[in-house]
């Protein structure tokens, strides 16, 4: 739920049945809300608890107050949106098989992404961008025999 300025401040106030919440002087403010954010959490929270996430969302979004359902991943990835933008993919592991992963937030027509790489094994990649970072091949060795790290 997004009552982030006075006026969706005061239309969630009536939609709660909580004028109360408006006549607190803490309250009367953006910064004296935040200020006293977690006792407002709270009052907030024993309101919500009074109906459904379901019917608070369809009465906030009646009224313009911006709202939906906070999701797991499983939920946001089984939901019609988390389906239709593809937000559930799986990337090819040499040891793990298939490991299910986030897909990519920003879709463009015509420019698909797509995953280059696994995930990489524990230093899978040390020595390449030890050498990339200017390491000659001997400081690479003295170091791997120093226990720098994992080979």
């Amino acid at each position: 739920m997004g009552a982030t300025n006075n006026k969706l401040w005061q239309k969630l106030c009536e939609i709660l049945e909580r004028p109360d919440l408006l006549q607190k002087a803490e309250y009367q403010t953006i910064a004296g809300r935040l200020g006293q954010r977690e006792q407002l959490i709270q009052e907030l929270e024993n309101s919500f608890a009074l109906k459904s996430a379901d019917e608070w969302i369809d009465l906030l979004l009646e009224h313009g107050i911006p709202a939906g359902p906070i999701l797991d991943y499983p939920q946001a990835f089984e939901s019609e949106h988390g389906r239709h933008r593809q937000m559930r993919i799986e990337i090819d592991h040499p040891l793990e098989g298939k490991v299910p992963n986030i897909g990519f937030a920003v879709k463009m027509q015509g420019t698909p992404q797509e995953v280059r790489r696994h995930p990489p094994l524990l230093g899978e990649h040390t020595q390449e961008v030890l050498m990339q970072a200017g390491f000659t091949p001997d400081e690479i060795k003295e170091l791997e025999k120093q226990g720098a790290f994992a080979v």
